[in-house]
């Protein structure tokens, strides 16, 4: 959900320093359209320009998968392409949680896998989530739905299951 993201750095006190999958950087950046987005090509000058103002966030550091951020007690970048090519994830290690973005969804108080209408690739999609199994999780943190407490794992498995 980078669309806001230009408003978030522009309206905060502070210089907030964005972080973000290599595969992510391009569309963070304003070099290519988002994935759902119609082709460069086929944009007025006018919607290019507005597409700049919106997408052209500079990227300050490219994450890795399997790199541990030094916050929150370690915090564990997981690159869980699907949703879009640079999907992260994000397990913060001491508390168990983990900001699973648009990996999975929680509807009706249940966690359910990613929104095939909004994934650009379904089954990385559902790799990614056999990537999560190795990670003892305790609370999810979705976008859509926010937060889920309870067999995670279990949940994550069968979710995997089901497909």
């Amino acid at each position: 959900h980078i669309g806001g993201l230009s408003g978030i750095l522009k309206h905060s006190p502070k210089k907030i320093e964005l972080l973000a999958h290599e595969k992510e950087k391009p569309y963070i950046e304003g070099e290519k359209l988002p994935i759902k987005m119609p082709r460069m090509d086929a944009m007025s000058e006018e919607q290019l320009e507005k597409m700049k103002i919106v997408y052209g966030n500079k990227v300050n550091r490219v994450l890795i998968d399997g790199e541990v951020l030094p916050y929150c007690g370690g915090i564990i970048v997981i690159h869980t392409p699907g949703h879009t090519p640079g999907h992260s994830c994000l397990y913060l290690k001491s508390q168990k949680i983990l900001i699973a973005g648009d990996a999975m969804n929680i509807a009706e108080g249940k966690l359910v896998g990613p929104a095939p209408q909004f994934t650009y690739d379904m089954n990385m999609a559902m790799d990614s989530l056999e990537k999560l199994t190795q990670y003892d999780i305790e609370k999810a943190i979705c976008y859509h739905g926010g937060l889920y407490q309870g067999p995670v794992n279990q949940r994550i498995g069968e979710i995997i299951k089901a497909q």
